[in-house]
This record gives C-alpha cells, sequence and structure tokens, in this order.
C-alpha cells in the first residue's frame, strides 16, 4: 500500500480501520458457521467456462505488456463444492475459476463485485442459499472483453450458467484431513549501499514516483538489516477421502494449476486455489520468470538487479530467482503425500 498508493500509517489510517472492521467481521461470520454446524454432504463437480483470457503479450520488440493473448495457457475448469442437507436441500455453494475480477478497470470509481459478485448474485436467486467464490491459479489470466459493466454482468451470468447446468457430481467423503506448510522461496542476490545510493539518484532524475517509493522502503529496510533474502510461501492440502484440495499462497501464474492437477493423486480428483492463507506477491511459474514481464516481477531495462512490475509494487527488493515452480510443485507434492 506504501508503494502503489503512497498511504503510510498515517495518511492511509481509514484504510487500516476498515480492514480491522472487516477482519472482526470475518471472524464473527466464521464463528457464526461454526455454531451453526449440522449434518451435511458435500457433492464436487466441475464445469466449464471460456472468458479466461492470458494476459501475458509479447510485443515486437521482445517485452511483455499486459493485454489479450488468445494463444496463451489457460485453465477452463470450474471446480464446484455444492452442500447440501442430508434430505438434499441446498446449503451453499462454492466454485473456484482461474481468472482476475478485473473486467471493471481503474478508471470506474463504483463498487461491484465485477463478474464474480454477479455469479454469486445470480446463483443465490437460484438457489436461495449462499454461494462463495474461490479464485484459482489465474494471475496472468484476465476477463475477456472488459471494461463496461455490461462485460462483467456477461461473464457473471456466464459463469453463473455453468455452475447451475454442471452435472450432479460425486459425494466428498472423508476422512477429512488438511495439513499447512511454509516454504522459502529465494530471491535474487540483494541490492547493496552503493547500488541503492545510484537507484535513489536515478529515480529523483526520471521523477519514478513508484521507484522513488520502492527506494525509499529498501533503503529503510538496508539501514535496519531487515531485507528479505526469501519470500515465505504457503500450501496447504485438504483430502477428502481421495479427492485433494492443493491452496497454494499469492497471486500464482496458471501452470501451477495445470501441473498439479495432472501431477497429484488419480486424474481429475485435484483442484487448485491460489490467494490463499495470504498474499505477499506474483508467484510466477518458471516461464513467466525467464520472460520478464509484470508478473515475472522484473523489467529488461533494469534486469534482476532490483525489482520491478509486481515485485516493486509489493515492496520485494528484487525478483524470484530461478528454480521457484519445481520447489512449489515438489513440497505440494510430498505435503499431499504426507
Amino acid at each position: 500500500m506504501e508503494i502503489f498508493h503512497g498511504l503510510d500509517e498515517t495518511t492511509g489510517k481509514d484504510v487500516f480501520e476498515y480492514a480491522s472492521w472487516l477482519q472482526e467481521r470475518v471472524m464473527e461470520s466464521i464463528a457464526g458457521a461454526l455454531a451453526s454446524r449440522k449434518p451435511a454432504r458435500l457433492m464436487f463437480t466441475k464445469s466449464k467456462a471460456s472468458f479466461g483470457m492470458n494476459r501475458r503479450f509479447r510485443n515486437p520488440n521482445g517485452t511483455w505488456s499486459i493485454k489479450d493473448n488468445p494463444e496463451g495457457l489457460v485453465d477452463p475448469e470450474v471446480t464446484i463444492v455444492r452442500a447440501e442437507s442430508l434430505e438434499g436441500g441446498p446449503i451453499a455453494t462454492v466454485f473456484t475459476y482461474a481468472c482476475h475480477c478485473t473486467t471493471l478497470g481503474g478508471d470506474i470509481y463504483q463498487y461491484h463485485g465485477d463478474w464474480s459478485g454477479v455469479a454469486c448474485d445470480e446463483l443465490e436467486k437460484s438457489t436461495g442459499v449462499p454461494a462463495l467464490f474461490a479464485t484459482g491459479c489465474g494471475a496472468d489470466l484476465n476477463p475477456s472483453p472488459r471494461g463496461k459493466f455490461e462485460y462483467a454482468d456477461q461473464h457473471g451470468k456466464a459463469m453463473a450458467k455453468a455452475v447451475l447446468e454442471a452435472p450432479a457430481g460425486d459425494p466428498l467423503v472423508g476422512p477429512i484431513r488438511t495439513k499447512l506448510k511454509m516454504v522459502d522461496l529465494p530471491l535474487e542476490k540483494l541490492p547493496g549501499y552503493d547500488f541503492l545510493r545510484q537507484l535513489e539518484s536515478d529515480v529523483e532524475k526520471n521523477k519514478n514516483v513508484f521507484r522513488q517509493r520502492h527506494t525509499k522502503v529498501l533503503f529503510r529496510q538496508y539501514r535496519s538489516d531487515t531485507m528479505p533474502a526469501a519470500v515465505p510461501f504457503p500450501i496447504q492440502a485438504w483430502h477428502f477421502g481421495d479427492q485433494v484440495l492443493v491452496a497454494l499462497g499469492g497471486e500464482t501464474c496458471v501452470e501451477y494449476a495445470l501441473r498439479l492437477k495432472k501431477e497429484i493423486g488419480p486424474v481429475g480428483k485435484t483442484w487448485v486455489v491460489g490467494y490463499a492463507n495470504g498474499v505477499m506477491c506474483y508467484i510466477p511459474s518458471e516461464k513467466v520468470l525467464t520472460e520478464s514481464g509484470y508478473e515475472a516481477g522484473w523489467d529488461p531495462a533494469t534486469g534482476k538487479t532490483i525489482a520491478g512490475g509486481s515485485m516493486m509494487y509489493y515492496g520485494w527488493a528484487v525478483p524470484f530467482a530461478a528454480g521457484i515452480e519445481n520447489r512449489i510443485i515438489a513440497a505440494a507434492r510430498a505435503l499431499v503425500g504426507e
């Protein structure tokens, strides 16, 4: 928040107060749900959606832009869990799809739930019970088309239709068990004092306000010896009999879901969510990390000696070192196998 919005504990007071208020409401909701537990069945099924579009577009000069790329990887799968009473009545619906909720851009100054909010509204109207959305590994995927309210409505209704028309599915059975593991993802070599001083001089000249804020944060970390050399990354596995839910932290790129669905458990028995247990930065695949660009966290103009793109906004000093994809996949596979 300090780098992207220029807010600190004083200027961002309202934001921090709202975040605290929201956390309390979430805890109250969890407590209420626990207090109202009752016997139920969980039914697992799948559907498909097609509005998620890869947004990493390679420019003629070799750089990368955020723009529709019809040739890029996507994950069309919609995973759905329906909670039912023992008599068959609906209790709730949870669905997952790999795509940002960014149909509406920064030029729109109105509250709106985007396509996922529309989908939940449509599902709740149809079923009469709560609908919840969990984002998949869609860090490099945007809805397409985008930029208008009618597109958010279009995508949301398409998603609701996909969920409602999905097959009845199979029951999730016990035993239910879960494990959580933290994995350190190493960063590139950290900058030293001389490099930071030169960076400070350069950004003062070009007046890049985001780089100025980023440099200020890095100097503070350097002087207090608190500049992280790795990113703590949470991985969680939930087992429902032979079905497995893998929950990855951060804004995770689509390759992770595609690989894990192939490499963990029986085919068709694994589903993957991102943004789970904390969002610390984008988590690029090895391919994305090599290519550079916003999701990779570095720019060709500056190289890997300093963070760029998303890693700069999240406040990390440098991009990830090579090898994080296999490190995450190996840790997830080991966790599921424990």
